[in-house]
């Protein structure tokens, strides 16, 4: 197994020698390499930092655990829509991504959860 470091050298190679993207993630030396590790090189190529997300695929049904207070559950897949269930304590705010960077009281009202 590659290491992020070693995908982002070959990686670098490989553009080098004037391979496109696309070339370059379907090149035989990547196959069997897990999607999210070509994109966190990618992206460090890209950004020059090491992305610092954690990518995790979950089934209907499947949870995962934040802390220890905090469950996320994946309650329904259909389509290009997943469903989930957020099971935290009340003072955790918990506000759609498209909600947050809303400014003032409508954004508030429109969250999901907020403290309080």
């Amino acid at each position: 197994m590659k290491t992020i470091t070693q995908l982002i050298e070959q990686i670098r190679e490989l553009r080098a020698e004037g391979l496109t993207p696309r070339a370059i993630c379907m090149h035989k030396d990547f196959i069997g390499v897990a999607k999210s590790d070509l994109v966190s090189a990618v992206l460090t190529l890209s950004t020059g930092r090491m992305p610092l997300m954690l990518v995790l695929s979950r089934k209907a049904n499947e949870c995962l655990r934040i802390g220890d207070d905090i469950t996320v559950t994946v309650t329904r897949i259909r389509g290009g829509r997943v469903s989930l269930a957020v099971d935290a304590p009340k003072e955790v705010p918990i506000v759609r991504t498209e909600l947050a960077t809303q400014p003032g009281p409508q954004a508030r009202a429109k969250s999901l959860r907020t403290p309080g």
